[in-house]
Parts: C-alpha cells; sequence; structure tokens
C-alpha cells in the first residue's frame, strides 16, 4: 500500500486554497455605552467592600449607597458618571440582595 498524502480529506480544493484566518476585532456594536456595560460581571473588589459593609450591620440598599457616595467621591463628577453606568462597578440593587442571600442567610431578606 503506496501512501502519498497523510490527510484523508477528500477536498480537490484544500491543496490550492489553504485556510488563513485574519483577526481584526472590529465589531458591529458600541462596546462602552452604557447599555453593553450593564451586563459586565460585578468586579471582586466591590464584592469585597459589599461583604464588609454588610459584615458591620448596613443594609443592602444601604451598602450601595454607600458604594456610590465613595464612588463620587473618588473620581469625581466627570468619571462618577461613567463608573456607574458601569456594572463591573456598580452593580445593581438585585446583585446586592442575591449577594447577602448566598453569603448571609437573612430570613427576612432572601424568603
Amino acid at each position: 500500500m503506496n501512501v502519498m498524502c497523510c490527510s484523508r480529506s477528500l477536498d480537490v480544493h484544500m491543496p490550492d486554497y489553504p485556510l488563513v484566518v485574519t483577526m481584526e476585532f472590529n465589531h458591529n456594536h458600541p462596546l462602552d455605552t452604557a447599555s453593553v456595560l450593564r451586563h459586565r460581571d460585578v468586579a471582586p473588589y466591590v464584592a469585597a467592600k459589599f461583604a464588609e459593609l454588610l459584615s458591620t450591620g448596613h443594609s443592602p440598599l444601604a451598602a450601595l449607597a454607600i458604594h456610590k457616595y465613595d464612588l463620587y467621591l473618588e473620581h469625581g463628577a466627570h468619571q462618577y458618571l461613567n463608573f456607574v453606568n458601569d456594572r463591573h462597578h456598580f452593580p445593581d440593587i438585585g446583585w446586592c440582595y442575591r449577594y447577602v442571600c448566598q453569603y448571609t442567610p437573612l430570613p427576612a431578606i432572601c424568603s
């Protein structure tokens, strides 16, 4: 048995047209608008901050308000809106309550 090729493909165009993949990373949608940024995962430093605030007795809504005020103080009025619209830095209230129910079983909130 005389084997000339290692490929078992029966495609006759394969030797003439090899595949070349070019990645250009062009998107057909915006990447930095509020509608896109609200779907990002919450950053680990935000989760740690909420764990600290909740352990000191704050409610999820109060912890979110404190975090919002801290973002305003840290980044100023101009950059504040960019951070508040990004879920990576500023989670929604639903995430706050799910975080409480996941890590601290409070029957009044989680039921």
